[in-house]
């Protein structure tokens, strides 16, 4: 917890989850100290909490050592063979049955997001709160919009950024991602193309950007980059490796474009270490080893949402959406494989949030989100008794941690007073 820097001038609680599933919130609370405006911090106890599963709770933890992760990781998420489609099949049955061999049924079944929300309403009560405000980031808000349609008179102000279509089964929320994320790469290559802010040192004189990424993915698919280590020891680029660091890197035009136009020239030239690194960010890996966000993040998908069982649907899945996303719907089609053969069933109803007679709950959707794409905000405030939508013109991920001033301005106000934005309300990047 972060207590009000002006206690006398305080609001109440204000709980933030990170997103993930996976994120621990007690780290997300200490981040948040450079995330956060003063005006919140001075005027919130700004409480996260590490959900079922994660960090502090008791891990769950589904593979034994960090090679074993590491093997995990490296596989061909795109696979254009049979015999690499084979190895993301047994990975996901060894995975599985992993997570079956080290933790309770108990622990798998009750993992998921009607669980948490009962969690935080225990956290409400015990700190004496009458109602609470929340801010709940990606796979948070979903969280949020839960907790919201159990206890509409327990909300005070929610701040939503983000949204995560409670709707969705795994195909809809596979197809809508690999859309959002070919379309966020495609928009960084054009940025390539038009040679702004340096241009990008691994397209070569006449050729494409989008030509000079596949050449360079496609080579580090046949041959992995060997990058040594400052204390010894080596690991490989791979394209598992390549594949996530691409797609974290994506997640934020402010921080994440930069980094990858230097990670793609740097690995055109041979050097792996700044693509791993986006890779090891993204993954949770550091040199002792993996976090759980992999682990838990299976736990609650798997438990919240409806997929297929077996492999045959998500080949087809994958095979489908290679067609209209060609580089990375297959990655997106296969995103999800260890559902097929998770230990217990989905519990999490896939309906829509109405929270009946709650306090106006803002929901901040970025109109180019290659992960929470914007329809989702959309139908999500449709949804709502009493929701507002405060759109965001810009790519990445999310909107308020940007530092967009005219973002942060509509929702500190929201949460200090209460008062939505008027309808229709737009901010635009930087």
């Amino acid at each position: 917890m972060s207590p009000a820097r002006q206690p006398k001038k305080r609001i109440g609680v204000l709980l933030v989850n990170p997103g993930g599933p996976g994120g621990s919130g007690t780290k997300f609370v200490r981040q948040l100290q450079n995330g956060f405006s003063d005006a919140l911090l001075d005027r919130f106890d700004v409480v996260g909490w590490d959900p079922r599963g994660v960090g502090d709770t008791g891990q769950i933890r589904c593979l034994a050592t960090t090679a074993a992760y590491d093997r995990f990781y490296a596989l061909d998420p795109d696979p254009d063979t049979q015999a690499e489609a084979a190895a993301l099949v047994s990975a996901a049955k060894d995975f599985a049955a992993g997570c079956t061999a080290r933790n309770t049924t108990d622990a798998l079944r009750f993992a998921g997001t009607a669980d948490v929300v009962n969690d935080m309403e225990s956290i409400r009560i015990a700190l004496g709160e009458d109602k609470i405000s929340f801010f709940g980031f990606s796979y948070g808000t979903l969280l949020g919009l839960r907790y919201a349609d159990r206890f509409p008179a327990r909300v005070r102000a929610f701040a939503l950024d983000g949204v995560l279509d409670p709707t969705a089964d795994t195909a809809e929320r596979s197809v809508q991602q690999a859309v959002g994320f070919d379309r966020a790469l495609n928009a960084f290559l054009a940025l390539c193309k038009s040679g702004a802010k340096g241009g990008c040192r691994w397209v070569r004189t006449g050729e494409a950007p989008g030509a000079a990424f596949d050449r360079l993915s496609r080579r580090i698919d046949a041959t992995p980059l060997v990058v040594k280590r400052a204390k010894g020891g080596s690991r490989l680029l791979g394209p598992g490796e390549f594949t996530v660091g691409v797609l974290a890197a994506l997640y934020s035009r402010e921080s994440g474009w930069p980094v990858l136009r230097q990670a793609l020239s740097k690995a055109d030239s041979g050097d792996g270490a700044f693509m791993l690194n986006l890779f090891d960010a993204y993954a949770d890996r550091d040199r002792n080893g993996y976090g759980n966000i992999a682990d838990a993040n299976a736990a609650v998908n798997c438990v919240d949402v409806v997929s297929p069982r077996g492999e045959a649907g998500y080949k087809e899945l994958a095979d489908r959406l290679a067609r209209t996303s060609p580089r990375f719907g297959r990655l997106a089609g296969y995103s999800s494989l260890v559902c097929g053969f998770w230990p217990v069933p989905p519990t999490g109803p896939l309906t829509p949030v109405v929270a009946r007679g709650s306090a106006e709950i803002l929901i901040i959707g970025t109109t180019r989100d290659p992960a929470t794409p914007y329809v989702w905000a959309q139908s999500a405030t449709r949804s709502l008794d009493h929701g507002t939508l405060l759109t965001y013109d810009s790519d990445g991920h999310t909107a308020y941690l940007t530092g967009n001033q005219c973002i942060r301005t509509f929702v500190d106000q929201y949460l200090l007073t209460t008062k939505t934005p008027p309808s229709g309300s737009r901010c635009e990047r930087q």
